[in-house]
């Protein structure tokens, strides 16, 4: 069972290094590629937080209770922070949707060059 617990630990450390090194550049290309939008930027905040907030959760839960704890809740024991990620990505995977274009989307709204 502690292999287990270290293999899962593992992939965890992994997993939260390759979050913490990429977040901020995810976001910086999602604004840049939406041209700026307000929007855009406040869901992907929001997501950010909100992911965070689950990892917080649960490295206090897991610090409090060790490995191999087995009197777990019915629920997870930050329900709550994985139902606001899972809002998170609906409310971004929703505005990032609403802003999607085509470029021939463009052409019908933007008269072309004249020379």
């Amino acid at each position: 069972m502690m292999t287990f617990f270290e293999e899962t630990q593992g992939r965890h450390d992994k997993a939260d290094i390759a979050w913490r090194a990429g977040k901020y550049s995810v976001g910086y290309r999602l604004v840049y590629h939406h041209e700026g939008r307000v929007e855009v930027s406040q869901k992907w905040a929001a997501l950010v937080s909100s992911v965070d907030a689950l990892e917080d959760c649960g490295t206090t839960w897991y610090t409090q209770h060790g490995p191999g704890t087995t009197d777990l809740r019915a629920e997870h024991p930050c329900e709550d922070k994985r139902k606001a990620v899972e809002a998170g990505i609906a409310g971004l995977t929703s505005t990032l949707n609403a802003d999607h274009r085509y470029l021939w989307d463009a052409s019908q709204t933007h008269q072309p060059p004249t020379k």
